[in-house]
This record gives structure tokens, C-alpha cells and sequence, in this order.
């Protein structure tokens, strides 16, 4: 009789578990997901203290907004405005 994990009940899994444990193989299974933006980039994108990390922040929004590669969570949101607001 198998118990409700499958198993006999002798502490052997059954052969399917087996064969799904022991599976192996060289196809690689890769899902991309996008990058969340930190609150320091939205903060270097408006501060023209510094030209350069504005710059780059810019380039590394546009670039990720196009391609669809990047987020912008809620709380770096709450915390931009927190950080801008005078």
C-alpha cells in the first residue's frame, strides 16, 4: 500500500520521484527578469551636483525603460520624493 506521499512506506520513493530526483542533463532552463531601481538612481538622476552619476543614471533609466529591463518599486518611489522634497 502507498502512503500519501507516493512512497511505499518503506522509506523507498517511488520510481517516478526517483526519476524526476535523478533527471539530469545539458539543457540550462534561464528566465531573465528585470532589475529593480534603487532610490539612488532616481535621486542622482535629478541632483546636477554631479554631472557624471546624473548622466549615467539617465542613460541606465532610458536604456532600461526602452528595452523593458527595469522596475521602479514603490518605495524607492516614497523614498525619491522624501529625499527631494525640500
Amino acid at each position: 500500500m502507498r502512503g500519501p506521499s507516493g512512497s511505499a512506506g518503506d522509506g523507498r520513493a517511488a520510481p517516478n520521484a526517483q526519476l524526476l530526483a535523478t533527471g539530469s542533463g545539458s539543457a540550462r532552463i534561464c528566465t531573465a527578469v528585470p532589475a529593480l531601481v534603487d532610490t539612488n538612481v532616481l535621486v542622482y538622476r535629478f541632483d546636477p551636483r554631479f554631472p557624471g552619476k546624473q548622466e549615467i543614471a539617465t542613460a541606465l533609466l532610458r536604456r532600461g525603460l526602452v528595452d523593458d529591463e527595469i522596475r521602479v518599486p514603490h518605495q524607492a518611489v516614497a523614498e525619491f520624493i522624501a529625499a527631494a522634497a525640500p
